[in-house]
């Protein structure tokens, strides 16, 4: 010790010495990321694996809210029917084992018809099947964790009839999964039960999609009006396929704080790049109590929601090309399809060129959902094809069976990773930080195990 400092200076040396320890402690603590040290090296689907690490955080329900694979319910079966957890709205959800993503897959089929208008002044009416839950448990942590896999038919978006001309089109959506404060019983959703956030491709422009801007992105609703939408930059959408999709939400810690945040994962078609990602944070999740006393979400709806489709255009008498056959036009508030094309505008009234149109628009859709995880944490476990998280483009989520700070048992979801397929096991803590990957192989499908530590003798 150098003499020539005092008690007093060696006690102020002494205690920052200390308080700099302390502070070394709590920082390594606080960084401490999650980390895999021991996993098996091979796995079957649906057996049991345990893993080891540290700084898995604390998870108060290992399992999930709800994991639906659908694998032991009927084709045909409402979603209500087959899960006793879902609620069936006016045109429900099935199951079906039609279009599996692996095989021995099944999945929930949303079947929808656009806004269809009659002869009289236009009304439209939205066929949207929907299955929705309220009451989820979102609002008890005020966090959301939703996976799911999502079938588009990039076939199937179409024209409106009498739409001839693509310059014409008017552009529209599909609005899909949404959550929002809760569900009417018939599941059709108002802006009362905003604030809400749903899933949107936007942009179908008569069998295109235009990718001229963003058509795909999470759609915000406050309940006082506004939001800021989560685009995926460029647009992954577009071709037919399955598309994982993912999103994690923080909600504002008291109504309006403006401290929340939101992160939203999207898969590239067939797999074939890594994931797009959209994020915000801070943010206002939820900005208001609305008229019916709800603040934050609890509800969630699964759906195909034909949006956006405004009416065909007013009949111009002064269209120097006329109109070519099909086109759809409406006259005096009734609307007429050309049953011929004519090389001037003919009055709709003729009967020689027009026909009343019994529908403005039929734009059929259909979507399918599979592997629908559902969760008010964002602890988790993932399996990726790559030995980074970020570099994945195949992820599956995996479940949950007990979870401690230093280990972790969770039931292995294959999915349509192939068997032999080396993949890497991934923990997510409650705060989004994510581990190192930690290698494993699947085993051949029905491959039996061999009991251990047998004694082989040779002949």
């Amino acid at each position: 010790m150098n003499p020539t400092i005092n008690g007093a200076a060696k006690k102020i040396i002494q205690q920052s010495s200390a308080a700099f320890c302390l502070l070394l402690v709590y920082s390594s603590t606080v960084l401490a990321l999650p980390s895999i040290t021991s996993a098996p090296l091979t796995a079957k689907n649906g057996s049991s694996v345990k893993i080891a690490g540290s700084a898995f955080g604390a998870k108060a329900t290992a399992a999930p809210l709800r994991f639906d694979t659908f694998s032991t319910a009927t084709p045909g079966q409402t979603m209500s029917q087959a899960t006793n957890w879902w609620s069936d709205g006016n045109y429900p959800l099935y199951v079906t084992n039609q279009n599996p993503r692996y095989s021995g897959n099944q999945t929930a089929r949303a079947e929808a018809n656009g806004p269809s208008y009659g002869n009289a002044a236009p009304d439209p009416v939205s066929r949207t099947t929907i299955a929705f839950r309220n009451n989820v448990g979102f609002a008890k942590t005020k966090k959301v964790y939703l996976n799911y896999w999502y079938y588009f038919d990039a076939n199937e978006k179409g024209c409106p009839v009498g739409f001839a001309d693509a310059a014409g089109t008017p552009y529209w959506q599909i609005k899909s999964v949404r959550l929002l404060t809760e569900s009417p019983l018939d599941g059709n959703f108002t802006a009362d039960n905003y604030p809400s956030i749903n899933y949107a491709v936007q942009n179908f422009q008569c069998g295109t999609v235009n990718n001229s801007q963003p058509n795909n992105y999470w759609d915000r609703r406050l309940y006082l009006g506004g939001g800021t939408n989560l685009y995926f930059n460029p647009a992954p959408m577009g071709q037919t396929g399955w598309y994982n999709l993912a999103i994690q939400i923080k909600m504002d810690s008291t109504v309006g704080a403006g401290d929340g945040a939101i992160t939203a994962y999207m898969s590239a078609a067939n797999l074939g790049a890594q994931y797009k990602v959209s994020s915000v944070s801070p943010v206002t999740v939820i900005d208001a109590t609305n008229k019916n006393g709800k603040a934050y979400y609890d509800g969630i709806n699964i759906d195909n929601y034909i949006g956006n489709v405004p009416p065909p255009p007013t009949f111009d008498a002064t269209k120097v090309d006329g109109y070519p056959q099909d086109y759809t036009v409406n006259y005096g508030s009734t609307w007429y399809k050309a049953i011929q094309g004519s090389a001037k505008p003919v009055v709709p009234t003729d009967t020689a060129y027009w026909t009343k149109a019994p529908y403005g628009y039929e734009i059929n859709t259909h979507l399918q959902y599979g592997d629908i995880y559902v969760d008010n944490s964002w602890a988790r476990v993932e399996i990726g094809d790559a030995s980074t998280y970020s570099a994945c483009t195949h992820r599956e989520i995996q479940v949950p069976i007990t979870w401690g700070t230093d280990g972790i048992e969770f039931k292995v979801n294959q999915g349509s990773f192939p068997d032999l397929a080396t993949a890497y096991i991934y923990v997510v803590d409650e705060n989004g930080y994510v581990s190192n990957g930690k290698a494993i192989q699947f085993e051949k499908s029905g491959a039996v195990t061999p009991p251990k530590n047998l004694i082989q003798i040779k002949p």
